[in-house]
């Protein structure tokens, strides 16, 4: 989804592809066919989303148990857990 938010369909096409593969033939992402036929593995999160959307970072801020972030890497954070 967040490919498809930074306005990057071909990566979101390739996710989807990427997912679809590993979900059915890797035993429900157990197992990761889809590196071994050449689909890479990218990762991007909500806080790229908003860093593409123009979002600043924020103050820089110490977390307990969550180590460094900005104030947009938090939000992230909290979005995945979420």
């Amino acid at each position: 989804m967040n490919y498809l938010l930074q306005a990057k369909p071909g990566k979101a096409v390739e996710a989807t592809l990427r997912f679809a593969i590993n979900a059915t033939v890797g035993l429900g992402g157990i197992l990761d066919p889809a590196t071994a036929i050449g689909i890479p593995n990218h990762s991007t999160t909500l806080g790229d989303t908003l860093y593409v959307w123009g979002v600043p970072e924020g103050n820089y801020d110490e977390l307990p148990l969550l180590g460094p972030t900005t104030d947009r890497d938090t939000v992230s954070k909290f979005a995945a857990a979420g």
